[in-house]
């Protein structure tokens, strides 16, 4: 991988990155509100399931676009299928969120084509818009290896959600980066599975955190979007 590919993966996974990702919860908003995640114990086992589905989700789908990044049909297949599966409306909505402002700002950095065209079928309403699409589409573009643009993206998805846990609950810094460091085999697990995934396998599982997502719409305080 060149250096200047490396750092532009580094620049847009970091949880600082202004398209919005600091702001999603994922449901666990709705855990933490209902007492279900009150230590960093309970926090490793929610997040180590999160992993088992990621692959067959987020994860997924950006692998999915990386290798579809030559053929567009096959890119707006995923992007309607995508849309299709993701049920709660906050976890829909927030996606396709970060995906136009990941467009946006992007394309301010650095234009790339398959982006760029992916972008325009958004702009155009022939596509919904996926974040997840997005960046496997920009992996491609800078021809980052598949494995390490996932893993990027994976450990961009759980450090977000162990920091918004972090203060949520509250737990120390100190605990949340140590669920952080013993979930790393389950990352290397995770972006292993999606590296082969099928289209069929999209979707699999995740009903519990489809309705912790969904409940989030009805919560009396929020301070996270889902």
């Amino acid at each position: 991988m060149k250096p200047s590919a490396f750092l532009n993966l580094l620049q847009i996974c970091d949880p600082l990155f202004p398209i919005g990702g600091f702001t999603m919860s994922n449901g666990l908003e709705t855990l933490v509100q209902r007492e279900k995640i009150t230590s960093s114990h309970e926090l490793d086992g929610y997040l180590r399931d999160y992993l088992r589905l990621f692959p067959y989700n987020e994860l997924g789908a950006a692998a999915l676009a990386y290798r579809f990044s030559s053929d567009k049909s096959q890119v707006e297949s995923l992007d309607v299928l995508m849309a299709a599966f993701r049920s709660p409306y906050e976890l829909r909505t927030g996606s396709r969120r970060l995906c136009q402002r990941f467009f946006k700002l992007q394309e301010s950095l650095q234009p790339l084509p398959s982006v760029q065209h992916y972008q325009n079928e958004v702009k155009n309403g022939r596509s919904f818009g996926v974040h997840a699409i997005a960046v496997g589409l920009f992996l491609a573009d800078l021809q980052i290896p598949l494995r390490d643009g996932l893993t990027a993206f994976c450990y961009s998805t759980v450090s977000t959600m162990v920091t918004n846990t972090v203060k949520l609950v509250p737990l120390s810094q100190t605990e949340g980066q140590r669920v952080l460091n013993r979930l790393f085999p389950a990352m290397e697990a995770a972006v292993e599975k999606a590296e082969d995934i099928s289209m069929d396998e999209l979707g699999i599982g995740g009903a519990g955190f489809d309705l912790s997502s969904m409940e989030h719409e009805t919560l009396y305080s929020r301070i996270y979007i889902n």
